[in-house]
């Protein structure tokens, strides 16, 4: 989906807006016609035709306040319906994205995305389309009034105000530009943040210095984006603004000349003269948003990425049963770490141990065999396919870190599972956790959840990567055994090397640097 396609893909809300714009100007119009009338016809005024003028006055007032609200609501409501598509499009992107796409971009980036860039791209597109329809239709009605005035004014306020429209053109690359910096500036600022909330568990007196030199640096950074943005839109709407008053210039001078040539009466001309700063309003309003949707287009293309249906791994043929998995004379690189020649064969069903030093490629294996890093072709195969030309999605899990649902734990595990029924083997380990509130469980209650969810998972292999890491070795023992009794493939990269630990395992591997 293109997010530039959202308004032709709502047709009827954007009619119904535009249908009670129409109404509403139409009828606020007839508040300078009402003038005229009463300026024109002052000498012939009686009781009963000034009542007639004030109903008419009265109605189009009250005429104009029903369809200008039923014009705001209906841009709320479609304000709403695209918060609640467009966020949830994006996230149901990102929860299919391979991890190829998806490691492009930071967290922080991900964040501002969903949460800002969205409002964004509502504020400065979609609803500035909105409101350029509104202005052309203010335009079209104002100006059909003014022509039932003077024909003549009206062509010359038509000639004037065309020069306004090269404001955009002038501009508009350079807005674009501001945009997209500003935005950029507030992804890193998120992620600058996110990052240094992680070291919460060291803030004190002490070293709240440090912590405060680094965010200073980012937010000082971010807002003076803002404030450039927020200059040149100052800039561009001063410039615009200025470029209106040469109408007001042109009209009054022009509707003096013709009203003392007689081509014209003075009550038309004062209604026309009301008609001007009406119609200023959308003059104004169309150059600023034709500027803004101009400028709009690079933050569009950072959310075409999570919008755009191009996973590659779904063009793949998938792969739901399998035997073994070899890695033959895996070879991988990157900045001072390499390794070279890894072979190893993972059987269906069986139970492997990974141990080693830090640094030996234990993990950067487990990443390679799960596509969370590239690797080369003819490298990993899965029942003699290279996993390059298949999806392997449906059959392997990977788990690293630590995740919780804020939700209950049976909620936790029904989510790796799309038929969201829990398997009898998962809901054994979370039986004694069901009735206790998820931020109130331990790290190693927290470990069953995961694992839980992990033996719930329909995918036949499971890989943790130190996922016991930071436990101690009785809960990971204990863990291990709940996994084990599966009769699921399960490969654990682990630093417990206690003989009795791995002999629970049908192969351990050694890695050495």
């Amino acid at each position: 989906m293109n997010i530039k396609n959202y308004i032709s893909n709502n047709k009827k809300s954007v009619f119904k807006i535009v249908l009670y714009t129409f109404l509403s100007i139409l009828f606020i119009s007839l508040i300078p016609i009402c003038t005229k009338l009463v300026i024109d016809n002052y000498k012939n005024l009686n009781l009963q035709t000034a009542l007639g003028y004030g109903t008419l006055y009265i109605f189009s007032i009250l005429l104009f306040l029903l369809f200008e609200y039923k014009k705001k609501i209906s841009i709320g409501w479609f304000g709403a319906k695209y918060s609640i598509y467009i966020k949830g499009k994006v996230f149901e992107s990102i929860t299919k994205m391979n991890a190829k796409k998806l490691n492009q971009k930071t967290t922080g980036d991900i964040i501002n995305s969903i949460i800002r860039d969205t409002e964004t791209i509502y504020e400065n597109y979609i609803y500035c389309y909105i409101s350029l329809y509104i202005s052309i239709i203010s335009f079209l009605v104002y100006i059909a009034y003014m022509f039932y005035l003077s024909w003549i004014l009206t062509i010359a306020i038509i000639i004037s105000s065309a020069i306004s429209f090269f404001i955009p053109k002038i501009v508009g690359e350079k807005m674009k530009d501001k945009r997209r910096a500003e935005s950029d500036k507030n992804a890193e600022f998120v992620s600058i943040f996110e990052n240094l909330m992680e070291g919460k568990e060291i803030f004190d007196y002490n070293t709240s210095e440090e912590f405060v030199k680094k965010f200073d640096k980012y937010n000082v950074e971010h807002e003076m984006s803002v404030y450039n943005l927020v200059k040149y839109i100052s800039f561009t709407n001063i410039f615009s603004g200025g470029s209106l008053y040469f109408i007001n210039i042109v009209t009054f001078i022009l509707g003096i000349v013709i009203v003392s040539m007689g081509m014209m009466e003075i009550g038309s001309f004062i209604a026309l003269i009301g008609f001007v700063d009406l119609v200023a309003i959308p003059i104004r309003d169309m150059i600023y948003l034709i500027i803004t949707i101009k400028s709009s287009s690079k933050i569009i293309d950072k959310l075409d990425f999570y919008l755009e249906d191009k996973n590659e791994d779904l063009l793949k043929e998938k792969i739901i049963n399998f035997e073994k998995i070899e890695l033959r004379n895996l070879s991988y690189s990157i900045n001072d770490f390499s390794m070279n020649g890894i072979n190893m064969t993972f059987s269906k069903g069986k139970k492997y141990a990974i141990i080693g030093e830090n640094g030996s490629g234990k993990s950067t294996v487990m990443k390679l065999l799960s596509k969370k890093l590239n690797n080369s072709d003819n490298q990993i195969f899965i029942d003699g396919i290279d996993i390059n030309t298949i999806n392997t999605n449906e059959i392997l899990m990977y788990v690293s870190n630590l995740f919780v649902l804020n939700d209950s734990a049976l909620e936790n595990i029904k989510i790796s599972n799309p038929n969201n029924e829990p398997n009898f083997e998962s809901l054994q380990i979370i039986e004694s956790l069901k009735s206790k509130d998820i931020n109130g469980l331990s790290m190693g209650e927290k470990d069953r959840v995961n694992i839980a969810r992990a033996i719930n998972s329909y995918k036949p292999i499971i890989i943790l990567d130190e996922f016991f890491a930071n436990i101690d070795k009785n809960s990971e023992i204990e863990l291990t055994k709940l996994l084990l009794k599966t009769n699921k493939t399960i490969i654990i990269v682990t630093h417990n090397n206690d003989e009795e630990y791995l002999r629970m395992f049908d192969e351990v591997y050694k890695f050495k640097k």
